[in-house]
Formats: structure tokens, C-alpha cells, sequence
């Protein structure tokens, strides 16, 4: 009889575990065993794809777990008793809440899941292991109701102890123990622990216990670990077993799949026990490998029933999770209602408002959409879909669909989506094929300030039980793996520090790599031999998961309680998670819904909320005209800075070059610009072909209706379908199945099989051979690179939204931009700094006029900064100021039109202005770090008060509130409470004036800029090169706003502040980075091909404002770009004194003085080095 392993470890046991599941599945294979077992710590992370691993290696799959569970003798010799401990499980506790942890999971006031409180959950006669840790103890699912009983265990386990580590308590053993094979663990479990203390009637006890549980399904584990005590062990546990009538099993305790692994889990065994090697866990040699069935009998020889046993279990279990079948959540219905009926006449009900007149057409798609909806099952899908939008729209919330589901009418008319299929020629067929069965896919996304409000409906309409969020699996990049390591091998955290701080993100597999090709990296530490090991190691851990994280938005909808087929755990946001990422819960056939948040649409929500507030004028951001002329020239002129999706550099210049007339070019523009076309270099054709530069040809004239929009090139998934179609005679399903059939990777005897078949049938509806080949070469070449079309139609429409209220409210637009940051492309320095250029004055911060947020001012002319752009401004302080001078809060992003929060709250009396920085203090008792802030901002000139003098009293001004407020205090007519957050204690009035202090110098315009920079990641008052003008013009410098004007293949220079460096893969494989530079005038891009980048990399790496000499690019098939040849320091260049001895500051960075220096962007991380392998695909 074949052995295998019980008591196995992956990667997903998140730091004790290094069997990379596909590496041990083979290896499984490869020496001939039967079946596998996955038990992996406290949950079932790596489940589902262990169990399709092995499915596909041919050997049967075996899930469970080890929990750490609580001791079942307690202190005192106390042993657990089901009758006496077990009863209170069940217990409604006494303050009401429910006894299920699903259930308790229920959304708070604020959106959030509100923690079980563990005194209400935890019983009596087990408070004393509340907190003091457990055993281990492996728990295999014999079949579905076991992997159920497995979710509801692990799931109790996590909910019931919010903040502290998973416990299992043995009343939910006894619970949910059937269906279930128990083996009591390693040295960790209580039996064998118990044992090495010399407690054997504890043992004995113990496994008394797990015995009442799981009666002749408990064994006790015997494991050889070949060290000095191995033996003593293994008898003791036998003899334990042999008294008690107990069977064995071997086990393997498996932790890494071949030996060498083993310093690699040591390294990850380091880091979850927070100390250094060597031995964290006490290990003491590296035989946790998975070892074969002959050596495993060869070390249980002298307890063969022990060795047999194991292949005895896993002959028990016979787990089938189902996999194929959808779970779709259940959907109330009226009475003399089925879902499909329901769905039916919604449907024709919002097709009569969307289509005026209802036309044949769109009544037989609709109906032909219904049907196959109907035959897949995924009717209560879209209804539970559309009573969530149908929520949102109630409220007034802004939310938009997007994805494939944007090609179906039934999403159109159940307002799910607002792109009109029939208008822009979409395919059902792209979003569901009734010849795969699969989970539909739709995205909505909704304004990020009132999401939470769509969150709380969604618990409450479809049961707190039955919804949590989608995990994420965050795995070690090449930052993190340093850090391991060298965490690991005991480095100071100032030199690991120092280590991960210059390291790109990217594949840590690839960190070798890195360091020789990134000249950035020359000087780096891990260039001496010393470092050599780490790398080594770090590079072995790439892609091993970290932790788990929370998706961004995708919720899962049950129609049975969740623990009945997934495990729950608290996520570190203090919501509830299950413990799968999303292709696992699809794999698993339930329900994904992606709930996510868009900033743009609180953006625009506020921006109409404003234009109504000033002009009266009520906006209806979708229902926009599309034919605008002044939102195309605004597109056209590459203006395009906060549009959504139009306001890269990358798009900027697409915009140069396509100069885009219609709503149809706007789809095809945010469609070109995506890695697949870009890769595929499909943008050159289009131009040409769209400016009448080069002919507009199909090979067959079938396609060219399909492709007439395009000018004869394959852009959109719906046109692959379309053209498979036409030519061929694919029914528009087949053809869809033919294109996902080209996306993914295919040998070449594969692609050449597919090849045939579509040439054999279009031969045989009259094509020539030739036409067919041609036809099947196009779709094979930009099948794998094509866009969703209904995607981008879906994007257009947000995007005219915010190209409308940008060409027509610019300061409204400004403001929503501004005050929902961070969001976008560009930094709120560059975002105002276009404001500026778009004609907009730009007022500075004013005690007694900025509001919380930015605001519009002088009829729709200018911008006044915000006070929640202050550094160390809290909510209270800038409230505190607000409602101090009698004004009203503006509730900035977190209110939108529709919103029911009520209006906004006002100080108490009349407006009454801050007089003095005295009375400031007095009013508002911010903190004095705030209002010496507020001070070095100028934001108390207005009251006719130098800033330098305000800023030299602030210390002043803060002793005397306080000497006043200990002065009444001692006379009984003060107390003093604690303060709120960011306020200081409260300050008596008082009258004191402090005189004038006009030897203090001014400041010069330069160092207020600076101060702007540090204090609000603004330049207000200038830009900073304004200070170098001069010197910059000196340097013959063609400033950015020039550059349109100046002849293709000119030699030029410019110059200006980094903005943005993005380097996407090109199809020849060469690095090409893409730099946006900021100069007075306006952004420009700059491209750095791989010499350049190679030899001019360590400038990239410090400088902040860089002069370009190269060569530029300004015609409709490159568009508008330097391609640089030289790359300086700007500073440096200019030669002026330095402010330091080697003209660098103490981050490495160049200075001038006089020349105000903004922070180099986060989005100059550089980018990750992956393999240059064709773009991913989507299906």
C-alpha cells in the first residue's frame, strides 16, 4: 500500500510553510502517490488551488487544516467537559447578539464590520485560554459536508477573537466535528506536548477528549523526525495510543518539497517569529521534506499499522467541491413571481424609457439576451444586480458600469450600464456565451465618498450572513524579499533599511537582473560579494504570499450562509474577508460583485453640487451631450490635464496625433492606448489611415462594415468576433470561443489547428485560400492585443462628463479634482498649477475665507487654497476654524448632490471674522503647530499683519493663552478639559496685543514658495522655476507651451520639474521610459530609449528638475515628444553657489539656493523588471 502524506505545509501557511503547490504536487506525482493532503495553518488559503493542482497531476486531493486550538486540560487538571463547557456554545450570549460569528458580522453606523466582543462569545469554563494561545491540531475533510464543517470551525476561530490570533474552541469542535478525520499534531499539539513536559496523565486526558469529539476519526500522529528524542517520542505515543485504544497515523510534518529548501524555510520561519537565524522555531535539522513512500516506511518499520493507516485515511476522504456548478444568491421575489418573470418585465419596462421609439430590433435582442440569460441560470444575477444600482440611483449616488457587461441591452436597460449597445455596435456573445457557462463580469463603480452607503444596502438587503469581501493575496516583490532576508540574517534594521530603500518594485526572481541592468543601481550595496547569499535567497522567495489582504471592492453574495462553503476571517481594515482571492471564489462558482469606488465620480458629483450652488443650473453629469464641440477642441488641443482616462502623457499625445472628432474617436483613443495595442503598434496604422496617409483596406469584403469605424484596423475583441463571423460563418458564440481560443498561450501545432479550421470554413463559404490565411493572420495578431469596446464605451461617457465640466465650470472642475485627491495621473501641484494655466486665479490660504476644502471665488474665476491641504491640519482643527468664524463647514467630497447627510453645519451667531492672530488662538485653540503653519503661509496677511512677525510671536501667543488660562483657573472661573484631536487646551479671551516687530526681515518670494511646498505640496504664489528664469531662457531652454510650434526632427532643449517616469514594455523588449516634465508653461514628454536611460540612469535617479537635449518629435505618426540624447541636472548646470559642500542635500538630492525644490513624486518608483514575454490577455 502507497503512502501519503497527511500533514503538509504551503507557502499559505504564511511564513512556517515553503512547498510552492505546484512544486509539490508534481513532486507527489513524480514518486507515485495516491492522493496529497494540504494542512496548512489556521485557515484554507491555498484550498482551491491545491485541490486543482492535483486534480490536474492525477492524484486525489486532501484538504484540512491545523488549528490552533484551545487546551482541553486547563489549569488545575481541569478537563474539558462537553456536557458542562460545551452547553454555553450554544448560548445566546447575554447582550443579544448573535451566537453565529457570520451573523455577528453585521456593518456598524460607519460601514464597518463591528468586532465580537469576545467576553460575550467565549465560555465561562474556557475564559482562562481567552488570549494565552493553544495546540495544534489537523483536521482533514473526509467529504463536502466536512469542508463545510472545516469553513464554520476556522471561521469561528477567526471571528470570535477580533485583533488576537485564531483559537478554535473544542464546544466548536463538537459542533461542527462530524465529517472530519482529527490527527492530534505535532511537538505543538496537546497530546505530544503534554508528553515531552512529563504530563502523561494530561496526555491521556487530552486525547480523551478529542476522542469524545471525533470518536473513531481521531488518530494519534506519530512523526519521526530523526533527532535524539525521536524514538523516546514515538514509543510514548504509541504506548498512549495502545492504552487508550487509539489508532496512529504517520505523518511526514512536511515543510518544504526536497531538502534544500530547507535554509529557505528557515529564512521564512525567521521572519514570522520576528527573531534572526539561526533556528527561530527550534528546528535542528532539514528533514521536513516530503519524503517518499519508501523512506517513510523504512522510518516507521517498527509501527507498520501506524505507515498504513495513512493511506487507510485517505482512502476515507473523498472530497468533492463541485467545482463548475454557480451559487448564485437568492432574490426575494413577489408573490406569483419567478426570477426570470421578474427579470422579463423590468427589462421591458426600462427598455420603453431607455429606446423612444421601441423598435423590432431592439425588442428581438432583448428578447434573444433573455433567453440565453434564462437558459444559463443568471436570472436572480442580474436582479440582485440591478436592485443595487436601482438603490444607488434612489440616493442620488454617482456610479457607472463598465467591463464586458456594457455589451449586453439588459444591463443597458436595467440602467446597469449607460453605453447603448445597439448605437455602438457591441456583442452580447463577449459578455456571455451560452457555450461556457460562466460567472457574468460586471464592474460598477461608484463614488468614492458615499460607497459605504451602497455597502451598508448590500448587507442589509441580502443578509449580513451571506456577503463579505474578496481577499487578496499579497506575495514578496523584490523590496520585500530583501527586507526578509536580511531581517533574517540579522542585518540592523537601519541597514535593511538602506538595502530594500533603492530597489525597484518587481519580480524579486529578476533581482539580479535589476542590479546589473539598472544603472540607477551601479553603486548600490548589493553590488559587493558580500551581499551575494542575500540576494541568492531573496530572489528563491519571489511570489511566496505574504499575508492576506482586502480586494479594493469585490464582495461575495451567498444564497446560503457564507461558512457553509467558505471560511471568514477580520481583515486588518476591520471588515470580514473570506479566506480566498477571486479567482478562488470563482473557482468555488459563487457570486463576485465588484463594488469599487471611483474618485472621479465624487469629482463630478461635487463639481455639480457646486455649479448648482452658484449658478443654479442643475447638471445631469450622464445625460451630457456627446456632440459638444468645445469638450473636442479641449480634446484635441491635449489640455486634458484631470480627465478621466484622457490625461496621461501618454494619452496626451495620442491626442496630438488623433485629434479626435466624435464620441466613437474618444472610444478608440482609451482604447489604442492600452499595453495590448500599444504593443501590437496597432496606433501607427490607425493614424495613417485616419489622415488619409495610407490606403484603408480589409482582405475580404465582409469586414468592411465591421471595421469601417477603424479604418480597417482590428482594434476592439467585438471586431475579432464579428470578423469570425462574417468570413468564416462562426455563429457569433463560436466565434467567441475562437477569440478566446487566440488569447491565450497555444503551441504553434495549436495555433496552426485553429488556423486550418477557420480556413477550412471560410474557403468553404467562397473565400480564396489566400483571403483566408490573411484574415486568420490579422485575427491572430490582434486577437491577444484588442480592447473591449463596450469597456471603453462605458469610460467614454465619464470621460465627456469631465471634459464637459472642465471645458464649461472649469473652477468647479478644479475644485472636485482637488478636493478628492489622491486621484489621477498628476500630483495636486500639477493639477493646480493647470488651473492656473487654464485661466484661473489661484487665492492663497485666508483665516477668514478659505474653507475646509478648495472653493470657487469671484464668480467662477479663482480657486482659494483649503484649509485640509495644512500640514498636521486635523478635521477637528479645520472645522474648529471654519465654524469659529461663524461660517459653515462645506462638507467638500464626503457630500454629493442627492445625499441625505442634511445641510452643513455653522458656527454659532453671526459670521464674525478673526480680528488678530490673538484672537485666532483665543477662538479656535488650534494647536500652535497649526497656527505657526497657517503663520508661515501668509494665511494672516489679510489681516494686515506681516507673516514674519506672526510666525516670531506664535510661541509668544501660545504662553500667554496659557498663563490666562492658569490665571483663571486658580481663581475658579476656568477649567481645563482635554482637547480634541489637533485642537489645544481652551484658551480664555484676552486683549493682550503684541506689538510690531519690523526689524524682522521679509521673506523673499522664493523662500514662500518653499514653505508652500513643504507645508502643502503647493506653489501658490509661483512656480518654482520661476526663480531661474533667466538662467533657464540663458540656456536657450524652448519652453513646453512653444514646443507645438517648432518643426518635427529640431533639435531642441528643454527643461522642467520630473513629474512623472513610466516605463512600459515595448514590443521589441527594450526598456523606453517616458518622462512628464513640468516647466512655467506647460507638461511635456520626453522619451528616454534604453542607451540613454543606461548611460544618463543615475541623473534620473536624484534629480528633480532635468535638462533635455534631444531631438523632437511633432507629427501626426509620432505626435508630440522630446527623444532625448543627453540628460543634466537642471541645477547643476546653472552652476550657482550650492547650498551644501557637495551641492546636494541630505536625501542626495542637487540644490540651488533660491530655487524652492517640490518632492520628487511617488510615481518616480521606477518600473519593475518582469519577463519580456507577450502582454497578459483577457478572456
Amino acid at each position: 500500500m502507497s503512502f501519503v502524506h497527511l500533514h503538509l505545509h504551503t507557502t499559505f501557511s504564511f511564513g512556517d510553510g515553503a512547498c510552492r503547490i505546484p512544486e509539490v504536487v508534481a513532486r507527489a506525482a513524480e514518486l507515485g502517490m495516491p492522493a496529497l493532503a494540504v494542512t496548512d495553518h489556521e485557515g484554507l488559503y491555498g484550498a482551491v488551488r491545491f485541490y486543482q493542482a492535483c486534480e490536474a497531476a492525477g492524484i486525489k486531493p486532501i484538504v484540512g487544516v491545523e488549528l490552533t486550538v484551545e487546551p482541553a486540560v486547563g489549569p488545575g487538571g481541569r478537563v474539558w467537559d462537553p456536557d458542562r463547557d460545551g452547553g454555553a456554545r450554544t448560548e445566546a450570549p447575554a447582550d443579544g447578539t448573535s451566537a453565529d460569528p457570520a451573523a455577528a458580522a453585521a456593518p456598524g453606523p460607519d460601514g464597518r464590520i463591528a468586532h465580537l466582543g469576545a467576553a460575550a462569545t467565549v465560555p465561562p469554563a474556557a475564559a482562562h485560554v481567552s488570549g494565552a494561545g493553544g495546540h495544534h491540531l489537523v483536521l482533514l475533510a473526509r467529504d463536502y459536508t466536512g469542508w463545510s464543517n472545516l469553513c464554520r470551525i476556522i471561521s469561528a476561530a477567526h471571528l470570535e477573537r477580533p485583533g488576537e490570533p485564531p483559537l478554535a474552541r473544542l464546544a466548536t469542535l463538537a459542533e461542527h466535528g462530524g465529517h472530519l478525520v482529527a490527527l492530534s499534531g505535532c511537538r505543538r499539539g496537546e497530546v505530544w506536548a503534554r508528553l515531552l513536559a512529563g504530563d502523561r496523565a494530561g496526555a491521556r486526558a487530552a486525547a480523551s477528549v478529542f476522542r469524545s469529539i471525533f470518536g473513531r476519526n481521531y488518530f494519534i500522529e506519530l512523526q519521526h523526525e530523526l533527532l535524539p528524542d525521536s524514538g523516546a517520542s514515538l514509543r510514548a505515543l504509541d504506548l498512549l495510543a495502545h492504552e487508550l485504544r487509539l489508532p496512529t497515523v504517520a505523518t511526514g510534518d512536511v515543510h518544504y518539497t526536497v531538502k534544500a529548501d530547507a535554509g529557505l524555510h528557515d529564512v521564512l520561519a525567521a521572519e514570522a517569529a520576528g527573531q534572526p537565524l539561526p533556528n527561530p522555531l527550534g528546528r535542528r535539522n532539514a528533514e521536513l521534506y516530503l519524503k517518499s513512500p519508501a523512506q517513510m516506511r523504512r522510518l516507521f518499520q517498527r509501527h507498520p499499522e501506524a505507515y498504513a493507516n495513512a493511506a487507510r485515511i485517505a482512502a476515507r476522504c473523498d472530497l468533492d467541491l463541485g467545482l463548475g456548478r454557480l451559487l448564485f444568491p437568492a432574490y426575494p421575489l413577489p408573490p406569483g413571481e419567478t426570477a426570470f418573470s421578474l427579470l422579463w418585465k423590468r427589462c421591458f419596462a426600462g427598455a420603453a424609457e431607455r429606446y423612444r421609439p421601441l423598435t423590432a430590433a431592439v425588442t428581438a435582442r432583448l428578447e434573444r439576451e433573455l433567453r440565453v440569460i434564462e437558459e444559463l441560470g443568471f436570472a436572480e444575477y442580474f436582479l440582485a444586480v440591478h436592485d443595487i444600482v436601482g438603490f444607488a440611483r434612489r440616493r442620488g449616488i454617482y456610479y457607472s458600469g463598465r467591463g464586458s457587461a456594457g455589451n449586453s441591452i439588459v444591463s443597458y436597460v436595467l440602467h446597469i450600464t449607460d453605453a447603448d449597445p445597439v448605437e455602438h455596435e457591441l456583442l452580447f456573445e463577449r459578455f456571455l456565451n451560452p457555450a461556457r457557462r460562466e460567472m457574468p463580469d460586471v464592474d460598477i463603480d461608484f463614488c468614492s465618498a458615499r460607497r459605504d452607503e451602497v455597502i451598508r444596502y448590500i448587507y442589509e438587503r441580502f443578509g449580513h450572513d451571506k456577503v463579505a469581501m474578496v481577499a487578496t493575496v499579497n506575495t514578496v516583490r523584490a523590496p520585500s524579499a530583501v527586507r526578509i532576508v536580511g531581517r533574517a540574517f540579522g542585518f540592523t534594521p537601519e541597514e535593511v533599511d538602506g538595502l530594500s530603500r533603492k530597489v525597484p518594485w518587481g519580480s524579486a526572481a529578476r533581482l539580479g537582473e535589476m542590479l546589473a541592468e539598472r544603472p540607477e543601481l551601479a553603486d548600490h550595496q548589493f553590488r559587493q560579494p558580500h551581499y551575494r547569499r542575500l540576494v541568492d535567497v531573496a530572489e528563491r522567495l519571489s511570489g511566496f504570499p505574504v499575508h492576506l489582504g482586502t480586494h479594493l471592492g469585490g464582495f461575495i453574495l451567498s444564497r446560503d450562509p457564507l461558512t457553509d462553503r467558505v471560511p471568514l476571517q477580520w481583515a486588518a481594515k476591520g471588515v470580514v474577508v473570506a479566506q480566498f482571492d477571486k479567482d478562488d471564489i470563482e473557482t468555488l462558482g459563487l457570486v463576485k460583485m465588484d463594488i469599487l469606488a471611483l474618485k472621479m465620480h465624487s469629482a463630478i458629483a461635487e463639481a455639480v453640487r457646486r455649479i448648482e450652488a452658484r449658478t443654479g443650473e442643475r447638471v445631469r453629469a450622464w445625460e451630457l451631450p456627446r456632440d459638444d464641440p468645445e469638450v473636442y477642441e479641449l480634446i484635441r488641443s491635449a489640455r486634458t490635464v484631470g480627465l478621466f482616462q484622457l490625461e496621461s502623457s501618454g494619452q496626451r499625445n495620442l491626442a496630438t496625433r488623433l485629434q479626435e472628432r466624435d464620441f466613437e474617436d474618444v472610444i478608440a483613443a482609451i482604447s489604442l492606448f492600452r499595453p495590448g495595442p500599444l504593443q501590437a503598434e496597432m496606433i501607427g496604422p490607425f493614424i495613417r489611415r485616419r489622415h488619409g496617409r495610407e490606403p484603408v483596406t480589409v482582405p475580404h469584403p465582409a469586414m468592411e462594415r465591421i471595421l469601417r469605424r477603424t479604418y480597417g484596423v482590428i482594434v476592439y475583441q467585438e471586431q475579432v468576433i464579428e470578423v469570425a463571423a462574417a468570413v468564416a460563418g462562426f455563429s457569433l458564440a463560436e466565434a467567441d470561443t475562437l477569440r478566446r481560443a487566440m488569447t491565450h498561450e497555444r503551441s504553434l501545432e495549436e495555433m496552426d489547428a485553429i488556423g486550418r479550421d477557420f480556413v477550412r470554413k471560410a474557403t468553404a463559404r467562397g473565400a480564396s485560400r489566400a483571403v483566408a490565411e490573411e484574415v486568420f493572420r490579422q485575427l491572430r495578431g490582434f486577437a491577444a492585443y484588442g480592447f473591449n469596446k463596450a469597456h471603453a464605451a462605458c469610460f467614454a461617457i465619464v470621460c465627456n462628463a469631465s471634459a464637459w465640466l472642465k471645458a464649461h465650470y472649469p473652477a468647479e472642475f478644479y475644485c472636485g479634482i482637488l478636493n478628492n485627491q489622491p486621484m489621477g495621473f498628476y500630483s495636486p501641484r500639477v493639477v493646480l498649477n493647470d488651473a492656473r494655466r487654464f485661466g484661473l486665479a489661484v487665492l492663497p490660504l485666508d483665516v477668514n475665507r478659505s474653507g475646509e476644502w478648495f472653493e470657487v471665488e469671484q464668480d467662477g474665476t479663482a480657486l482659494r487654497v483649503g484649509l485640509a491641504y495644512v500640514k498636521e491640519m486635523s478635521a477637528a482643527a479645520r472645522r474648529a476654524i471654519v465654524e469659529g468664524r461663524g461660517d459653515a463647514c462645506d462638507a467638500g467630497p464626503t457630500v454629493t448632490a442627492g445625499s441625505a447627510a442634511g445641510p452643513p453645519s455653522r458656527g454659532e451667531g453671526p459670521p464674525r471674522p478673526y480680528a488678530s492672530p490673538a484672537d485666532f488662538v483665543a477662538r479656535t485653540r488650534v494647536s500652535r503647530e497649526i497656527t505657526e503653519n497657517l503663520a508661515r503661509l501668509g494665511a494672516f496677511d489679510a489681516l494686515g499683519v506681516r507673516r514674519e512677525e506672526v510666525v516670531a510671536q506664535v510661541p509668544l501667543l501660545y504662553a500667554g493663552a496659557r498663563s490666562a488660562a492658569r490665571a483663571a483657573g486658580a481663581r475658579g472661573t476656568a477649567s481645563v478639559p482635554a482637547a480634541p484631536d489637533g485642537l489645544e487646551q481652551p484658551r480664555l479671551a484676552f486683549d493682550e496685543q503684541l506689538g510690531p516687530l519690523g526689524f524682522l526681515p521679509d521673506w523673499s518670494p522664493q523662500r514662500r514658495v518653499s514653505t508652500e511646498l513643504e507645508l502643502l505640496g503647493l506653489n501658490v504664489s509661483a512656480h518654482p522655476l520661476r526663480f531661474v528664469r533667466d538662467e533657464v531662457k540663458a540656456l536657450r531652454v524652448v519652453p513646453m507651451r512653444r514646443l507645438p510650434e517648432v518643426r518635427h526632427g529640431t533639435r531642441v532643449r528643454v527643461a522642467g520639474a520630473l513629474e512623472r517616469a513610466q516605463m512600459p514594455w515595448v514590443r521589441s523588449g527594450h526598456r523606453t521610459l517616458f518622462l512628464t516634465l513640468e516647466d512655467e508653461t506647460e507638461l511635456g514628454q520626453v522619451v528616454v530609449f534604453n542607451d540613454v536611460y543606461l548611460k544618463y540612469g543615475r541623473v534620473l535617479k536624484d534629480a528633480v528638475y532635468l535638462l533635455v537635449d534631444g531631438e523632437l518629435q511633432n507629427d501626426e505618426e509620432h505626435g508630440l515628444a522630446v527623444v532625448a540624447h543627453r540628460i543634466s541636472d537642471l541645477l547643476r548646470v546653472i552652476g550657482r553657489s550650492q547650498s551644501r559642500g557637495d551641492g546636494r542635500s541630505g536625501d542626495g538630492r542637487s540644490r540651488v539656493p533660491g530655487v524652492p525644490v517640490p518632492s520628487r513624486p511617488d510615481a518616480w518608483e521606477l518600473p519593475p523588471v518582469e519577463p519580456r514575454t507577450r502582454p497578459g490577455r483577457t478572456g
